[in-house]
């Protein structure tokens, strides 16, 4: 039988974050969602900040994440030559 492994989960994958934003969004605001035809006018203020703040939250993850992203493949990214050939190939 294998033994399990443990791998620790990096928070700061951005891949990571994304699906946690998405997840986090959904759990905030699907029941709201799904009772908003029901509620009065004073009900859906009383509740819509949830939404607001969930939109908050999601957009600051995804940005996290996108910085996160950029940041890590420039940190990995071997510096290339961007020099450019100006001769015609019949001079080389």
């Amino acid at each position: 039988m294998k033994q399990p492994v443990e791998d620790s989960i990096n928070i700061f994958n951005p891949e990571f974050l994304i699906v946690i934003a998405l997840l986090l969004y959904v759990a905030c605001t699907l029941f709201l969602f799904i009772i908003a035809n029901h509620l009065s006018v004073k009900e859906m203020n009383e509740y819509w900040i949830i939404t607001n703040y969930s939109n908050i939250l999601t957009n600051i993850l995804f940005s996290t994440a996108f910085l996160l992203y950029r940041y890590q493949n420039k940190k990995s990214a071997t510096p290339e030559s961007h020099s450019v050939d100006y001769t015609s190939p019949n001079d080389r």
